[in-house]
């Protein structure tokens, strides 16, 4: 899952400039943008609602993975206010399609506990690239047996309510033809 574009705004900017943080754009009360020059590299950085925008969770997941130790905590700007990297907003869009596939959050810490991306590996792979990804596949592996499971268990389940509600339409359908 590739990273998703903000939504453009149409609001009047109040823009702040100050030495030490950086600049500060602010747009509607509900809405604010903030780009901090202190950044890793000076590189873009994202507020909390625009990262839970960008990745799909919410502002209260983002807090609380950071709280358990799923996630490293982002730098903070001026008053304390999470800036996230793009980087980071990478690491959690990654996160979210693990969720998504319905890992735990004690799968996903260990998942994710080398903090290595192998988008583009460099080959040949070392010992302890090969390790991770090891643990990766058998994560992964495990997880996947556990929902071809429930897979075939609900697929019981609805060929059981096809029975019923047949039965039902027939026994219906005898009616209208008694009438």
């Amino acid at each position: 899952m590739g990273l998703k574009e903000p939504r453009p705004y149409r609001y009047s900017l109040r823009i702040a400039i100050d030495r030490k943080s950086g600049v500060d754009l602010e747009a509607a009360p509900a809405f604010r943008i903030k780009v901090f020059g202190a950044g890793r590299g000076g590189a873009q950085m994202y507020s909390i609602g625009q990262v839970a925008e960008l990745t799909g969770f919410s502002i209260d997941t983002l807090r609380y993975y950071e709280k358990i130790g799923l996630t490293k905590p982002p730098e903070r700007g001026p008053g304390g206010q999470r800036a996230y990297s793009e980087e980071d907003v990478r690491m959690l869009s990654s996160l979210h399609c693990l969720k998504v596939t319905g890992l735990s959050l004690e799968e996903m810490k260990a998942f994710l506990q080398e903090g290595r991306c192998f988008a583009n590996p460099a080959f040949p792979l070392s010992a302890e690239d090969r390790e991770i990804i090891t643990s990766r596949t058998r994560i992964l592996s495990e997880h996947l047996a556990r929902m071809e499971a429930q897979y075939v268990a609900l697929a019981s389940i609805i060929g059981q309510t096809k029975e019923k509600l047949d039965f039902y339409n027939g026994i219906l359908e005898k009616e209208t033809v008694i009438k």
